[in-house]
This record gives structure tokens, sequence and C-alpha cells, in this order.
């Protein structure tokens, strides 16, 4: 159990937070440039189908169109984080169908399937994304610390909408994904 500062002070909570994981400090300057794509070098959208439980998961179709939506642009790269067993909370099922998913897009080419990482690659890799889309996972709230843009898609079949810590506005957006059917 951890004793955390009051609610209206989130810097400090997420602090005290990763503190109590060993991290020492999140204040890692951020590596992404507004430059980015301008000057040749590729765009990072790191998406990450997986959430905490498996009804918090991207649905399947979902995932694949945002793949295929920003697959075809030849200056983005696109990062998936590969599951491992230690994160599934639910159904494994789920997990393994999406994990499959990414792993294919990863053979076609079109994702960048990250291995496994110590929390401090973890934490530097979101700090360096222009962008990260997800759902209500530890990859919306390390980046919405950074300033990097989040859309964070909750599955529409949850039936109410979580929200992380930190208000939606331009650069953090919240939406309840449509159905893929």
């Amino acid at each position: 159990v951890v004793s955390s500062a009051p609610i209206a002070n989130n810097v400090r909570r997420v602090d005290q937070g990763y503190q109590s994981l060993g991290v020492e400090t999140l204040h890692i300057p951020p590596t992404r440039s507004s430059q980015r794509g301008c000057e040749g070098e590729k765009s990072i959208v790191y998406l990450n189908p997986f959430g905490s439980n498996a009804i918090k998961c991207m649905e399947k179709g979902v995932f694949e169109a945002l793949v295929d939506t920003f697959g075809w642009c030849a200056n983005t790269q696109i990062l998936c984080p590969k599951v491992t067993a230690m994160a599934t909370n639910g159904d494994p099922m789920v997990y393994e169908e999406l994990n499959a998913i990414v792993s294919h897009y990863a053979s076609s080419g079109m994702v960048t399937q990250l291995p496994a990482m110590s929390t401090g690659e973890y934490v530097t890799t979101l700090g360096g994304a222009d962008v990260v889309i997800g759902t209500d996972t530890s990859s919306q709230h390390v980046a919405h610390y950074f300033g990097v843009p989040t859309i964070t898609c909750y599955p529409h079949h949850t039936g109410y909408r979580y929200f992380f810590w930190g208000c939606p506005g331009e650069r953090n957006l919240c939406l309840r994904a449509p159905t893929s059917a």
C-alpha cells in the first residue's frame, strides 16, 4: 500500500506511484520532435491494444482499422508491445488473439513488435512517441505524464467510460470505440 498525495496533485501522485515501483524519477526529457516527418524522420505511433484486463482490451477490428489507417503512411512507424503471460488478466484468449494480430502485422512489416522492456526502456519509448493510442492502460498514463498526445479508445461493450488521470482535451482524447461489426 502506497500513501500518496491528494488527488489534486496528480504529478506528485504519479511520481510517488512510480517511485514505489523502483523508478527513481520520470523526469526524462521526451525525445520526440515536432519536426519529425518534415525532415524525413518517421513519426512514431505507439499503438497498444492490450488493456489491464481483458474487458478493457481493444477490439480486434478497431485495432486492425487503426493499423490499416496509419500503416500506409511512409513517414510513420507503428510500435506495438508484445503481451506477456504476466500481463494477462481475465480471458487469456483475448490477449492471445490480439497478440497474434500484432505478430501478423509485424511479419508483414506494417508494425514493429517491441520486445519485453525494462520499466526505464518502456518509459523512454513512450516519452519519445509522437502519439500514443490505446485503451485505459499504463501507456496512456505515462504518455500523458510527458505531454505526449494520447487517444484512448474505450471498448464500446464496457457500457461506461473510464477516465485516466488528467482531463480530456486537445492533446489527450477519450472516446468509446465504435463497434467493429
